[in-house]
């Protein structure tokens, strides 16, 4: 891996010094002065130009015996115009940051510079890398227990491992362990996926991101394309691009039992995880801008299909301020409390509090729907069967979800009141409701199969409202001695639990079968994206961890806070409210602090202009006398002298000569000659223009355009290696080295087959990667700007 460097060409260099070069943005300059008194410049870049204004113009007011203004400096004498150039390409800009000062030009030791406690926390994080993300299908139908938990999985371990954690890893626990706020957080996603689940038929797995995601936003096609483009450097959807749109869609169409607005969130993530992992360096601003436009597009998809906490969803998108921060919430976060609520529980618990007003609201609605159920428990307790009259208040609850739900559902093509729609399903739920045999499962029959549009509708509401109530029942602190609990623990929060009561209670006279969950939760995993990332997320050493700084990955603690530094100095109005003016006049230094006001990109230099008039008129405004000026630099008692002076200077090209560069905040700087000005442009390029990446030198090979390079963080994943029948193997989990030496153990026979590896490029053929490098490296020329040859070799 090496070092590349952006040009102002877009082309990648590897030498920074060929990519400054081609940022050099100067002018020579024929520097005259302003006969008419007032703070114009008068340059030309030609002495042509010069020439001509010196003897159409000055020549002309010298015969007409015009004087102009003269002001001395340092024994010296100027006009206006040449002495407010000086001072204002004189002076510097300082900035402090936490006691450190630097300038645009002086940037002292970096090492100096000490990070305030509140940067370090909200822009440095820590990063868990990207892992493969699977569905789970469960069939729920038959279950005499409830199951809860999330069904999208993200795990680093593999298919097989993980098939087998789902079929082994279950553990009974002897308590509720489940975070108590887990309950309406659960409860609130899930009453969202319901509404949103069941609002379309997804018979055929259909997923299509211009109707299930662009449609909700006005233009939101093109708002997307553009925000993707800017954000990532990337063209959009090319089969070209490591993120190719049309593949991503083809593969969550394959996805069964899996809805449109399950299949929209996943896609999501897999967009934000892929633009975390493009360096953004010097493009921050629209990488926030496209995680938020991501934010409330999604916000509007779901306002789009349920009015269900319709007041508390403003609070929940708000914009970030910050890609990363510990008082936010991130756009990752939003995904999990939908998609996988137990993952945000597990890893941003400080955010909660963000969620006050939702946390209240579904505890209020949560008791309105599941009172009827808890109405069915007591009966049951008395032995008493379920009669119609209860099975009217399960049916209430149901009217009571639709109410809060939306004002119209479009069913088989027709668009429905909420009361009509309650009332066609009622129809369906009526007869194929099943209430087992201790009241705390209501879901439909195992002989219940939905053939027309309206049975689906109700089956995933039923389905949906028995997940939520499953949740509301643990939140609500279900007696352990009526439920035993299990627990599947696949990591980093991701627990999947199911609750059946397993012994017998004497008193209520109610037999029960132990049951193991193993044997009756039917999960199949199926794999929707491999993020393509091996990186280990959980080494202890800081310099090998990773961690994210304004939308890039950085590998190791110290980098990312030297990048965050640098960041810092080419960013100076983001982190520093003001900046000051300084300049040395006649052994005095004057220093003004000024506020610039961000928004207005002129605001600075026109400060500095206010900044420099006032010193002139401090310094050089009393001290004036009128003189005949030759146009250049020489004043004179009568313009006869003045006049001769002038043609003399034209003769003998006696021209003052400067070079002239203009930063980034248009504040011009003027410079004896060309060796001082690159010398110090240079350094400013470097310091404040400059990007840089890590790429794969092999990838030059390929295209040499730098946006187009894919950053390599440099990151050294772990693995694990096991010695089996004579042969070294290498895993990327404990889990999957564990369940290879499991699944093979009694295997005796084996078979190995030879695979005979060659690279081709073009008609030739090499044995190895390393061979074909070798072959490139070899018959490589290296050429600078005109297409000279420097060396052989790479």
């Amino acid at each position: 891996m090496v070092s590349s460097f952006q040009g102002k060409d877009g082309n990648a260099y590897l030498s920074k010094q060929d990519a400054i070069n081609t940022y050099h943005d100067y002018q020579k300059v024929y520097q005259l002065g302003n006969i008419s008194n007032n703070e114009t410049n008068i340059e030309f870049q030609n002495k042509y130009e010069a020439v001509q204004y010196l003897e159409n113009i000055v020549l002309k007011n010298l015969e007409k015996k015009f004087q102009t203004d003269r002001y001395e400096m340092a024994g010296s004498f100027f006009t206006k115009d040449q002495i407010l150039s000086w001072l204002e390409s004189t002076t510097d800009i300082q900035y402090n940051y936490n006691s450190y000062r630097w300038s645009k030009l002086s940037h002292p030791n970096l090492q100096e510079m000490q990070l305030t406690q509140h940067d370090e926390k909200n822009y440095i994080k820590r990063y868990s890398p990207p892992k493969d993300t699977y569905w789970l299908n469960l069939d729920a139908r038959g279950l005499s227990g409830n199951f809860s938990g999330p069904l999208y999985i993200e795990t680093n371990v593999s298919f097989n491992t993980l098939i087998d954690r789902l079929k082994n890893n279950w553990q009974k626990i002897s308590s509720n362990t489940i975070n108590a706020l887990m309950t309406p957080l659960v409860l609130f996603s899930t009453f969202i996926n319901v509404q949103l689940n069941s609002q379309k038929p997804n018979d055929d797995n259909s997923w299509n991101i211009k109707r299930d995601f662009f449609a909700a936003t006005e233009n939101g096609e093109e708002k997307f394309k553009k925000g993707f483009i800017l954000a990532n450097n990337d063209k959009y959807n090319e089969e070209t691009n490591s993120f190719y749109f049309d593949e991503i869609e083809e593969n969550l169409i394959k996805v069964s039992g899996m809805s449109r607005w399950e299949k929209t969130l996943a896609f999501l993530q897999n967009v934000h995880n892929y633009t975390l992992r493009v360096n953004h360096s010097g493009n921050e601003e629209n990488t926030l801008a496209f995680t938020n436009l991501l934010r409330t597009m999604l916000k509007n998809v779901i306002k789009a299909n349920t009015m269900m906490f319709e007041d508390c969803l403003d609070d929940i998108f708000q914009n970030q301020n910050n890609t990363v921060s510990n008082q936010e919430l991130t756009f990752t976060d939003i995904i999990h409390m939908f998609i996988n609520p137990s993952k945000f529980i597990y890893q941003s618990p400080s955010k909660v509090n963000k969620l006050t007003n939702v946390i209240n609201k579904i505890q209020t609605i949560g008791d309105t729907i599941f009172d009827a159920y808890g109405k069915i428990k007591k009966i049951h307790r008395l032995g008493q069967a379920i009669t119609e009259g209860e099975i009217k208040l399960v049916l209430s609850s149901y009217e009571t979800f639709f109410q809060h739900g939306q004002k119209y559902y479009e069913i088989d093509g027709k668009k429905l009141s909420a009361h009509e729609a309650f009332q066609k399903v009622a129809e369906v739920l009526r007869g194929n409701l099943a209430i087992n045999n201790d009241g705390s499962k209501i879901d439909m029959k195992t002989s219940f199969q939905p053939v027309s549009k309206i049975a689906k509708f109700a089956g995933k509401i039923a389905a949906g409202l028995q997940i939520a109530k499953a949740m509301w029942d643990i939140g609500n602190a279900v007696s352990p001695f009526k439920f035993n609990t299990y627990e599947n623990d696949l990591g980093n929060g991701q627990k999947l639990y199911y609750q059946t009561t397993e012994f017998e209670i004497p008193i209520l006279n109610i037999q029960l079968a132990r049951t193991d969950p193993s044997q009756v939760v039917n999960l199949t995993p199926i794999k929707l994206f491999s993020n393509g990332s091996i990186i280990s997320g959980d080494v202890e050493d800081e310099s090998k961890q990773l961690f994210t700084m304004l939308g890039s990955l950085i590998v190791g603690k110290d980098k990312a806070r030297q990048y965050l530094k640098e960041y810092i100095l080419t960013n100076p109005t983001k982190f520093v409210a003001t900046r000051s003016y300084y300049i040395t006049v006649m052994s005095n230094q004057e220093i003004r602090e000024i506020v610039a006001d961000k928004n207005n990109p002129t605001d600075a230099l026109k400060k500095l202009r206010l900044f420099v008039n006032d010193i002139f008129t401090k310094y050089f405004a009393n001290n004036i006398n009128k003189m005949y000026f030759d146009g250049i630099n020489s004043f004179f008692s009568n313009p006869i002298d003045a006049r001769d002076s002038l043609k003399t200077k034209i003769t003998n090209n006696q021209f003052i000569i400067k070079y002239k560069f203009t930063d980034l905040e248009g504040i011009t700087k003027y410079y004896d000659n060309e060796a001082t000005l690159l010398k110090e442009q240079n350094h400013y390029l470097e310091n404040n223009v400059l990007i840089r990446k890590t790429i794969l030198q092999s990838d030059l090979i390929k295209t040499i355009r730098f946006d187009k390079l894919k950053h390599q963080i440099g990151a050294q994943s772990k693995v694990y290696s096991v010695l089996f029948n004579g042969q070294e193997r290498y895993f990327l989990t404990v889990g999957d080295a564990k369940n290879y030496v499991y699944s093979n153990s009694d295997i005796v026979l084996k078979t190995n087959k030879v695979i005979n590896y060659y690279v081709f490029f073009g008609t030739l053929q090499f044995n190895s990667e390393s061979d074909f490098y070798k072959w490139v490296k070899d018959n490589t020329l290296i050429v600078n700007g005109k297409g000279e040859v420097i060396q052989n070799g790479n």
